[in-house]
């Protein structure tokens, strides 16, 4: 993956869940579990797609936050994942006036929080 991208903006994932989320089935997993990337020119919206499975026995709410709200586009950020299936969230990096040089970090955080649903409607 190094090779493939002029610059890798890491993305560090944090799963938070309710009391009752951690006892039926665990929080949301993520895919990538640990950091998005985007890949260059950033002079254009650049597109990372997070994907939230839920491998618990209810439905359960999420919501994706981020460090950097005027950066980044996350649709939905908010939602409901029934039990056994994913849910694809599209992150979308705003277009940037200037490219930051190669092999700049960024230090940008998103926070995934999750809590037991008892129906769709909740």
């Amino acid at each position: 993956l190094k090779g493939a991208y002029d610059m890798i903006w890491n993305r560090f994932w944090r799963t938070m869940t309710s009391r009752c989320g951690t006892t039926a089935g665990g929080p949301l997993l993520l895919e990538p579990p640990k950091k998005l990337s985007f890949r260059r020119p950033f002079d254009k919206v650049v597109t990372s797609t997070l994907t939230l499975t839920n491998t618990g026995v209810k439905p359960k709410l999420f919501r994706v936050q981020t460090t950097a709200p005027k950066r980044y586009s996350v649709r939905p950020n908010a939602g409901w994942v029934a039990v056994g299936q994913s849910y694809e969230v599209l992150i979308m990096l705003q277009p940037m006036k200037d490219e930051p040089p190669a092999g700049q970090k960024c230090h940008d955080k998103f926070k995934v929080l999750s809590m037991l649903s008892n129906d769709r409607t909740s």
